[in-house]
């Protein structure tokens, strides 16, 4: 499936692709989101196109908007999971 940017969806990350099924589903643009995390849109786009991912605190903000639709650990791969999961509960419990 190719997404809007041109990019097949199976390539991307998959919390890029939830990110923007739950932009979809609340009628929101990734400029709102860009907005509501005081973030350019470029920035967002890159995120949901694969080509970076957001810094921790943006992916933190994301799960908190998206109710845990989006979480922290769906951003990194696997292998990463393992390595940084008590660095994702000490963010959570300072925000």
């Amino acid at each position: 499936m190719v997404d809007n940017v041109g990019m097949n969806n199976e390539r991307k990350p998959a919390a890029a692709r939830a990110v923007s099924v739950w932009l979809r589903s609340e009628g929101l643009s990734q400029g709102a989101l860009a907005r509501s995390l005081d973030v350019t849109p470029a920035a967002v786009s890159k995120w949901l196109t694969g080509k970076q991912k957001p810094p921790a605190w943006a992916r933190l903000a994301i799960e908190k908007l998206t109710e845990s639709a989006v979480t922290v650990a769906s951003w990194l791969e696997e292998d990463e999971r393992d390595r940084v999961g008590a660095s994702v509960e000490r963010l959570r419990g300072e925000r």
